[in-house]
């Protein structure tokens, strides 16, 4: 079992993603990030793993970050 904060990111903007991963990162080695563009990849992340901690874009391409 990992102690690792797990922080899911979903946003459709890549350089978004990156960035903040990277920031992240940068900030401490005990967060697991993972990535999603759309917020029903998103939510099916969130079936398959937990998650500690979700920062997403409220206007999302599939559906409002409110619905997630």
């Amino acid at each position: 079992m990992s102690d690792a904060t797990a922080v899911l990111l979903i946003d459709n903007d890549p350089q978004y993603l990156d960035c903040r991963t990277q920031r992240l990162r940068a900030s401490s080695t005990n967060y697991d990030v993972v990535q999603a563009a759309t917020g029903r990849l998103g939510l099916d992340i969130c079936a398959r793993q937990p998650v500690d901690c979700v920062l997403l874009e409220i206007d999302l391409p599939d559906m409002s970050g409110f619905e997630v």
